[in-house]
């Protein structure tokens, strides 16, 4: 890559222009009765526009400071990482104070935020197969086993990467780098990858910070059993994620500008940032087995879903998923063609919800029960769970009280199942 700032990835040198280009617009608003737009809009854009000028140039700059002020302590900047989080480490860091700023970071990863950020892994086949024992990670993280966390999350990234590019992480060779990516880019993944693979001859007792993943694992370095390493194994797990998903994201032709399209986003801006702070999860596990599915909500799209599946109607199932990448269409004919193929000795006959989770404005995760069978053997039971995201026309997530929107079934299938018995098992 020759970017050497993450600053300069086309999705930051975008909002950059856009903002050169409204700054202008902005100050000069009271002229735009002209073109029809609504004083209020003209007045709330003028109010707000310093303020949030100054959030997207912070949100531009923030990882640049991030890594170049904990690289070599290990850890990265990632796309899924909290801004507030990363914000307040680097501000302390600014005051020299590194060891309270890492604090920060390892009070990051909590069992809540773990779970929240490998549920986002489950999209990925190279995770998803090895999520088991991500599980069984956490277990031993949450219960203070921090050798154990270090060791197989070093193992698991190394077979992670090769899965993806053919090389492991700490291979000479690998190439952890990627389009328009923050922890794909070379001072992401590629400068940690540097401190990862750093020769270590010397056997130290010494407690260690830094996740030496040859010495460790050749047993040089013994002192690794802490938490504060354990946690920068987690952020490596999670920034491996984030740079997998990147993979996908292909170079999109710019869109022309026009005043009535930048005034339309700023406004549609705004409507999920309201709705997203207005949204509650709701409560529907306390009667779960009386559920009535409504037209519109995640469970009915989940269970006509489930329903196309027993009756082997792959089409119109698949025409209720998306993929995990990208906001572009599935090619229906293909997609349901390797979904008969994978069901093709078996007989789905049954389903039960369990569970339902809101896990964001646009996000539900159900837990169900499937029943099948296949041939000359006896019925079977799988749990899986299915995630929802909803999304609008151009297949991009919004707040679901927006409105306007579709519920979609996240392609892999049902995340779960996909590495279960129901399709693995011949």
């Amino acid at each position: 890559m020759t970017n050497n700032k993450i600053s300069n990835n086309e999705s930051f040198k975008k909002l950059e222009e856009q903002m050169k280009i409204l700054k202008p617009f902005i100050w000069g608003a009271k002229a735009l009765g002209k073109f029809g737009f609504k004083a209020e809009l003209i007045e709330k854009l003028s109010k707000d526009a310093p303020k949030q000028f100054e959030q997207a140039k912070e949100l531009i700059q923030m990882p640049d400071r991030f890594n170049d002020h904990f690289v070599n302590f290990g850890w990265i900047a990632y796309e899924s990482l909290n801004h507030e989080v990363m914000k307040a480490a680097v501000y302390m860091a600014d005051s020299s104070n590194i060891k309270d700023a890492e604090n920060i970071l390892v009070d990051f990863y909590t069992e809540e935020q773990i779970t929240f950020l490998k549920t986002r892994l489950k999209s990925i086949p190279s995770f998803m197969i090895r999520m088991d024992l991500i599980d069984k990670v956490l277990i031993d993280y949450l219960e203070g086993r921090y050798y154990s966390v270090v060791l197989v999350l070093l193992s698991l990234t190394d077979a992670m990467v090769a899965d993806l590019s053919n090389n492991g992480l700490y291979a000479e060779s690998s190439n952890v780098t990627s389009y328009n990516s923050i922890s794909g880019h070379e001072k992401g993944l590629e400068a940690l990858k540097k401190i990862l693979t750093k020769n270590r001859q010397k056997t130290n007792a010494d407690p260690l910070y830094l996740p030496y993943r040859h010495g460790i694992l050749h047993g040089r370095d013994l002192g690794y059993d802490n938490k504060v390493l354990a946690a920068k194994c987690w952020g490596l797990l999670f920034a491996i994620g984030d740079w997998a998903h990147s993979l996908t994201n292909e170079p999109k032709i710019k869109e022309d500008f026009s005043w009535a399209n930048l005034i339309n986003q700023i406004n549609n801006t705004q409507q999920q940032k309201d709705a997203i702070k207005e949204w509650k999860p709701r409560n529907l596990n306390e009667n779960i087995g009386s559920l009535e599915l409504e037209v519109g909500t995640p469970e009915y799209t989940c269970g006509l879903y489930l329903d196309y599946l027993i009756n082997t109607n792959y089409g119109k199932a698949v025409s209720l998923t998306k993929s995990a990448f990208s906001s572009d269409k599935l090619d229906i004919n293909k997609v349901s063609g390797e979904l008969r193929e994978k069901l093709k000795n078996m007989k789905i006959k049954s389903y039960k919800i369990e569970t339902i989770e809101d896990q964001a404005s646009a996000a539900t995760n159900i837990n169900v029960k499937v029943y099948f069978q296949r041939t000359d053997e006896d019925e079977k039971v799988v749990s899986a769970t299915v995630r929802l995201l909803y999304v609008n026309s151009s297949g991009e997530t919004i707040p679901r009280n927006m409105g306007g929107g579709q519920w979609r079934i996240i392609y892999d299938a049902i995340n779960s199942l996909e590495y279960s018995d129901l399709f693995l098992a011949y």
